[in-house]
């Protein structure tokens, strides 16, 4: 592989990540850094070797693009990636990159309130009628915790990440009650169950519902400091095969459906610049003039 590096801007007008490609105003926390591998010397000094790891990160509010991207790293497929530098010119990573991405949810205040059920496997209309059929668990505090991760989080013979074929998503709450009414949440939370297998519904400010089903339910009376109003804790975590197995988009209907995350046929998802997916992109090789054109 050849080309020739010339001095100029590191502003990006877009990247192209295994043929899909997100324009630079959808990109946030973008990051590229190059990692060379080296041994102690006799000689008293360290010696590189050459060997490289080239690392990209970088979240992105292309919901568009989530689907997609998400396939790369469910394939675990090898990829190319490219550069688009705002002065035409483009870094081109040779096709042995791995790709991971994860979601990002809530990055606007919008957990207006929570709403919880008993886990249905089954039924395509569980979603029907939120505000009605489930346990109205009332506000959340500030800003409810979202993670997400790899219950696997190991490299490849190449020291590159690996999918490990599952993630794990868990969420965290602060309950302060429902508006309007004495109600007893705890007492509701135990009448789903400590542990019980759950789908949640948060509402947002669109009046959709951003969903998690198939999770797990733990609640604890929450924390005090002589200020603010009494909370019970709500944590829920689930493991599935994928993000879009656990994590859903729905109305408020009669007869509701519902969008995996990353799909937009129905139109519930929280769309561009409301929602996305944090992107890591691993490459090695021997030699970085191997690995990059330009």
């Amino acid at each position: 592989m050849s080309g020739t590096w010339a001095p100029g801007p590191q502003e990006l007008t877009s990247i192209v990540v295994g043929g899909q490609t997100i324009n630079g105003q959808f990109i946030e926390n973008f990051s590229v850094s190059t990692e060379g591998q080296s041994y102690d010397s006799a000689a008293g000094m360290p010696v590189d070797r050459g060997f490289v790891t080239r690392t990209i990160t970088f979240d992105t509010y292309d919901y568009d693009k989530v689907s997609a991207v998400n396939t790369l790293m469910a394939n675990r497929s090898l990829n190319t990636i490219t550069e688009n530098y705002v002065d035409g010119d483009d870094s081109i990573m040779t096709s042995n990159a791995v790709v991971r991405v994860m979601p990002i949810v809530s990055v606007v205040p919008d957990a207006c309130q929570v709403y919880i059920n008993a886990y249905d496997a089954t039924s395509a209309t569980k979603w029907n009628s939120v505000a009605s059929n489930f346990t109205d668990l009332g506000i959340a505090m500030s800003e409810p915790a979202f993670t997400f991760e790899f219950p696997f989080d190991g490299t490849d013979g190449c020291g590159r990440p690996y999918f490990g074929g599952s993630v794990r998503v868990t969420a965290e709450f602060e309950l302060a009650g429902v508006r309007g009414a004495p109600t007893d949440i705890r007492a509701a939370l135990e009448g789903i169950g400590f542990g019980a297998n759950v789908d949640v519904a948060v509402k947002l400010p669109s009046d959709n519902y951003m969903c998690l089903q198939n999770m797990y339910a733990y609640f604890y009376f929450g924390p005090e400091s002589s200020s603010g109003p009494r909370t019970i804790s709500l944590k829920l975590v689930g493991t599935a095969a994928s993000w879009a197995d656990l994590l859903l988009f729905t109305e408020e209907d009669a007869a509701a459906t519902a969008d995996g995350w990353g799909t937009t046929t129905q139109g519930f998802d929280p769309g561009n610049y409301f929602g996305g997916m944090n992107v890591e992109i691993v490459a090695t090789d021997y030699s970085e003039f191997a690995m990059i054109a330009w």
